[in-house]
């Protein structure tokens, strides 16, 4: 009987640590994915003029850290279409994997004379901003047809709201979004 309850002991405790460990590995994931979508995002030349100019009471960041950005975009990108001279997509991977272990712990190392610390801090303040959430999602504007745009202001807030309709392997749908400026 001892045996028995220390063998079911034993098994909750492996679960347990089973759960426990796929929590943390989504947490990374999920983290990892984050910071590859808003580097992604950053890459983009009317993003980048949006925070350089500070548009819309946006977070305002310098040119150094754009430019910062889109190396860091480069150095955690996989290409397969090898130039002369360029890594071999294995040496790719492991290049990449070790930025980005890099940059989700937060290391306080040095990379594009800046650290890894500082440009995890940077991309999490520039996501919590929010300015992706709604406007900026909608970058391939050959996909979507803007149909109406209004524009309301109330004390001193300017509430901007757009319907987009979508059509996408000949299915339409139309999504809105509404996006307070303040």
């Amino acid at each position: 009987m001892a045996l028995s309850n220390a063998s079911k002991h034993q098994k909750k405790v492996a679960k347990r640590e089973r759960f426990e460990k796929q929590q943390e590995d989504i947490r990374v994931f999920k983290e990892v994915l984050l910071m590859q979508d808003v580097l992604k995002r950053m890459s983009t030349k009317d993003v980048q003029d949006q925070f350089v100019r500070g548009a819309n009471k946006s977070l305002e960041l310098s040119a150094k850290d754009l430019r910062n950005f889109d190396e860091l975009f480069k150095l955690v990108s996989l290409e397969r279409g090898m130039k002369e001279g360029d890594a071999s997509f294995k040496e790719q991977l492991s290049m990449a994997s070790e930025h980005l272990i890099s940059l989700i712990e937060g290391k306080n190392k040095e990379v594009l004379g800046t650290t890894y610390k500082y440009m995890k801090e940077l991309l999490l303040k520039i996501n919590e901003f929010g300015c992706f959430d709604c406007l900026c999602e909608i970058q391939d504007r050959e996909k979507y047809n803007f149909s109406d745009k209004f524009v309301t202001e109330t004390n001193e807030e300017t509430q901007l709201e757009i319907e987009v309709t979508t059509t996408e392997n000949n299915q339409v749908s139309n999504n809105s979004c509404s996006h307070t400026i303040k």
